[in-house]
């Protein structure tokens, strides 16, 4: 397994709010968080976010508690909390998505999404792409968690918002819901994979589908991520690679991304 990460800045924004993680210690991981552009320094909130998850994740490892996605969402922000409150941080400074992709049991790949993004992967020769967004682009971040007025106030707010979901497999939109959804943890999604029957599996922010030329035409995403994911090899950072030379061959079409990108990759079988 090789896992590999990439993040860019929007051109939309001062500083990048998306942070991501990669390892392979104690489990494969990849961890991408993206901070609400609305909310005051989300930049460093998702860095702490996204270290406090990988240190939960190394508890589980170590027989601290048995995994389970929505325990791992609390336990997560709560040590996010801690550190937020010892900088003296404002805690909204925590608002951000949270996803995960691990290899916690060798036949098995899990994969939790709290918030918006998109989840890609190939099975059995075909690619997928799951997209997750919410209407009114309101996403439910884990941090409401620490507020029971704001979470509150949140569903208040969006008694008509809903969460989204688009299919895509081989770049066409599927309309039967056919996507790989086990279960809902809370605020999130649950995926699980198998292994010997995937290539690879990745997530990405929303800022994927950011991408638009300088007149403002939108990149379909299943065209965006056809160009990401187009793997050479895979050893070393296959991701930085082939996200590099997207971008390069987007920005001679004038086309560029006005919303961070943090995309990372579990790479199960070499190309």
């Amino acid at each position: 397994m090789h896992v590999d990460s990439y993040l860019k800045k929007g051109t939309t924004h001062h500083i990048c709010e998306d942070y991501v993680l990669t390892g392979m210690s104690p489990y494969p991981h990849l961890i991408v968080c993206d901070g609400c552009s609305s909310s005051p320094n989300t930049d460093v909130g998702a860095r702490i976010l996204a270290h406090s998850a990988q240190c939960v994740l190394a508890e589980c490892a170590y027989g601290s508690y048995h995994f389970d996605a929505s325990e791992f969402l609390r336990m997560s922000i709560n040590r996010a909390c801690v550190v937020a409150d010892s900088l003296q941080l404002d805690r909204l400074a925590l608002d951000c998505t949270l996803m995960l992709v691990t290899a916690l049991e060798p036949t098995e790949i899990s994969v939790v999404i709290f918030g918006d993004g998109s989840l890609f992967y190939e099975e059995e020769e075909n690619t997928h792409i799951v997209s997750l967004g919410f209407s009114h682009n309101a996403p439910l971040y884990p941090s409401y968690l620490l507020d029971i007025g704001r979470h509150k106030k949140y569903n208040q707010l969006s008694v008509d918002a809903h969460q989204t979901r688009r299919h895509y497999i081989n770049g066409v939109l599927k309309h039967d819901n056919s996507h790989p959804i086990v279960k809902n943890a809370s605020l999130g999604q649950y995926f699980v994979f198998d292994p010997t029957r995937t290539k690879y599996v990745g997530i990405t922010t929303d800022g994927a589908e950011s991408l638009c030329s300088k007149n403002g035409n939108p990149t379909k995403l299943s065209d965006a991520m056809s160009a990401f994911t187009n793997y050479k090899l895979t050893p070393g950072p296959f991701v930085k690679r082939t996200m590099k030379r997207a971008m390069k061959d987007y920005a001679a079409q004038n086309i560029e991304n006005t919303d961070d990108i943090g995309i990372a990759c579990l790479m199960i079988r070499d190309k």
